[in-house]
């Protein structure tokens, strides 16, 4: 089984030395997840929580190609993600004249970029793995965007970039110091670097099922350590924010423009928290694993009432599901199917079978349906009632 991590990614520091706070199983569904485990662990050198101990299931070029859901559909952007790209680029253009030329690396369908278009940004460059999205933005908001990543630069994309964007991306980084260092390597002298990412402080803010240790999301960042962490490549903060609107699930966010150091100290070789910062990170994450292990035990409780003998099929087949198989809450005992309405999904082997789309419902009107979905369950429970039009009861978890 190849291991993909088993050092802090910011200072190195072997995982076997971290102090470990929560298991996060995907075995289960490993034929949909890029990973199969990871341990979240606290270095003991820097002070950075992070996945560790990384248990590859795919390979992860292949997964955001195949499974991810960054890749557009429909390509309609939801109220909230409108609203954050509102936000994100009034920050940016607090700090950065319209006449820069930015680049949006990991840009999705161009939501931000859209937004910075419409603000008067003439000079815009998008770089995405999907090249479904590539499309999209060159044909419906007329930007060039180049398929690719960090690790996987386009030849011909060039450099000297003014601002270079990455929103939603340090948190999926493998190799945090190499991509960063690359991504920096796009800069121009005076260039600088705009983040958007979770902020692990606020995770306590929302009680979910362990969510925020994802199948995508392996760095697990707070305002110091995000601050310790660029000053290992020379960056230094010119504005943060905090950005506390929870997004599909996802507590708030950090955001911030950084610039090169302009202290004579310039990189930070061996980044170390203060003692303060660090007991606020270690205090910030016992709070979410407490809110966490409150809410799975009502959810424990729930699924043994809904479910004291017969068998449910289970709507959702991503990380929640996932959760409640690794916790013994889900099993074949309890669970006559999974069904999802991503086709990338449908006939992958997980959990107690092959995983189906939700048209099976249709063969098995006296088996209930449990949503297995937090944020999206009274969405899912409108579409068996009124879309599908289906009869099978219900189980919502919350």
């Amino acid at each position: 089984m190849k291991i993909l991590r088993d050092t802090c990614p910011v200072c190195g520091t072997p995982t076997e030395r971290a102090r470990h706070v929560f298991r996060r199983d995907f075995s289960a569904a490993a034929s949909i997840m890029p990973f199969r485990a990871y341990d979240v662990c606290a270095c003991s050198a820097c002070g950075l929580f992070y996945a560790g101990n990384i248990e590859e299931s795919m390979p992860l070029a292949d997964y955001y190609a195949m499974l991810s859901r960054y890749e557009g559909t429909s390509f309609v952007l939801s109220a909230p993600m409108k609203r954050v790209y509102e936000r994100e680029a009034a920050f940016i253009a607090e700090h950065i004249g319209k006449d820069a030329c930015i680049l949006d690396i990991g840009c999705a369908s161009g939501g931000l970029l859209g937004e910075l278009q419409r603000r008067g940004y003439t000079h815009l460059t998008g770089l995405e793995l999907s090249g479904k999205n590539c499309t999209y933005i060159k044909e419906h908001y007329g930007i060039e965007a180049y398929q690719g990543g960090l690790g996987r630069l386009p030849e011909d994309l060039g450099g000297a970039f003014d601002l270079i964007i990455l929103s939603g991306v340090l948190e999926h980084l493998l190799d945090l110091q190499k991509n960063v260092k690359e991504c920096l390597s796009l800069l121009g002298a005076q260039g600088k670097l705009y983040l958007f990412l979770p902020d692990m402080e606020q995770f306590r803010t929302h009680a979910d099922l362990y969510q925020e240790f994802s199948a995508e999301h392996i760095n697990f960042f707070s305002g110091a350590s995000l601050k310790e962490f660029l000053s290992t490549v020379g960056m230094e903060p010119l504005s943060m924010a905090r950005d506390e609107e929870a997004v599909c699930g996802v507590a708030g966010n950090l955001h911030g423009i950084w610039r090169h150091s302009t202290s004579s100290a310039g990189v930070t070789v061996h980044p170390n928290m203060t003692e303060t910062s660090r007991r606020q990170d270690e205090a910030a994450m016992q709070e979410y694993l407490d809110v966490c292990a409150e809410l799975l035990e009502h959810v424990r409780m729930r699924i043994t009432a809904e479910l004291p003998r017969g068998k449910a099929f289970v709507w959702g087949a991503a990380t929640q599901t996932a959760l409640l198989f690794q916790m013994g809450i889900l099993s074949e005992e309890n669970v006559f199917g999974v069904v999802d309405s991503n086709a990338n999904y449908h006939g992958s082997e997980a959990y107690v079978g092959t995983i189906s789309s939700p048209e099976i419902l249709r063969d098995h009107p006296d088996v209930p349906v449990l949503i297995s979905s937090q944020y999206a369950q009274d969405e899912i429970a409108s579409v068996i009632r009124n879309t599908m039009r289906l009869s099978n009861r219900i189980i919502k978890l919350f």
